[in-house]
């Protein structure tokens, strides 16, 4: 068996190998914020080889992961625990999916925590001609905004998340 854990955007992977899953009844995907009691945040059959299994953790600091390898025999024992530190998560507004848009301008932002967002559109003049809402929720996501109403021509999108996060994106409508 090997198991490795990696931080990918605030969200815990973990990534396992194993010989053979023939004796195998499952897997139980283990979590500790104190690194002395666990329980379990999933349950993963065997199927092949190779495995992975990503998970948010519920505070930051010091996360501590393992697995409990159940047998079908009934016999059942532990992996090596690994360690992870996650900071305070951060909402980021990370930009538009494409510049020129045709019908949708398409924002892509990573979320720390479900959380309202507004979007208004300006024209070329800044004058507001489009609002809207969405409820975000923790993680990447992709906010598509509807602009097949407009004309042709420049505008700005300014995205604003309920935990402060603001920033304006330029994009062009064909």
């Amino acid at each position: 068996l090997s198991f490795k854990a990696s931080l990918q955007q605030q969200r815990s992977v973990l990534k396992w190998n194993i010989d053979s899953p023939k004796d195998l009844q499952h897997f139980d995907v283990q979590h500790s914020a104190d690194g002395r009691t666990y329980v379990n945040i999933g349950r993963v059959l065997p199927n092949g080889s190779t495995y992975a299994f990503s998970y948010y953790p519920p505070t930051a600091g010091a996360q501590y992961f393992r697995l409990a390898i159940h047998e079908k025999n009934g016999q059942h024992y532990l992996s090596n625990t690994e360690m992870l530190t996650i900071s305070a998560a951060k909402t980021d507004i990370v930009g538009m999916q494409h510049s020129l848009v045709g019908h949708q301008a398409a924002v892509v932002l990573w979320s720390a925590k479900v959380q309202p967002a507004e979007a208004t559109i300006f024209n070329s003049l800044g004058q507001p001609i489009g609002q809207y809402q969405m409820q975000l929720q923790r993680g990447l996501q992709h906010w598509n905004i509807p602009i097949s109403a407009q004309p042709a021509g420049l505008y700005f999108l300014r995205v604003q998340t309920a935990d402060g996060i603001r920033k304006t994106l330029r994009f062009l409508k064909q």
